[in-house]
């Protein structure tokens, strides 16, 4: 893949997000970290004890429960938007290409938060984990990406 000199790229998962710029040549990008964000992702169990409510069916004696809240889901939901937020907030001056490389998930979290403006100067988006590899591997990952 060509990635342009100075082009900012954003890796995320549910839990960690890196920003890199393209220091390097198009076709053989090095890239150099600008930062980086690490939120703790406990279990749900950690996250609350909400016990899920009950119903009773209208005839007979059977009940059944409702599905308890996913609060760890919650919670990487809450960082994908986040990190939609931060990269709608890089794209505001318009003079960066982007990247955007999320888990697939997380990636279909962060679609409808991303401001039509960043769509128009995002190079790619690739529905890949990468999130917590050094830099050497999300460029080695890059130079084998086919549009």
């Amino acid at each position: 893949m060509i990635v342009p000199n100075g082009t900012l790229i954003m890796v995320v998962d549910g839990a960690r997000s890196a920003l890199f710029r393209n220091t390097g040549p198009a076709l053989a990008p090095e890239l150099a970290l600008i930062e980086s964000a690490d939120e703790p992702s406990p279990s749900t169990s950690a996250l609350g004890t909400d016990r899920p409510g009950r119903r009773f069916e209208s005839t007979g004696s059977s009940r059944g429960a409702y599905e308890g809240p996913d609060y760890h889901q919650q919670q990487e939901n809450r960082f994908a938007r986040e990190a939609a937020a931060q990269l709608n907030r890089i794209a505001t001056d318009g003079t960066h290409k982007l990247i955007l490389v999320a888990d697939p998930t997380v990636l279909g979290t962060m679609r409808p938060h991303i401001a039509t403006a960043t769509h128009h100067l995002l190079i790619c988006e690739i529905a890949k984990d990468y999130a917590g590899r050094p830099a050497r591997e999300v460029a080695e990952m890059l130079r084998r990406h086919e549009d």
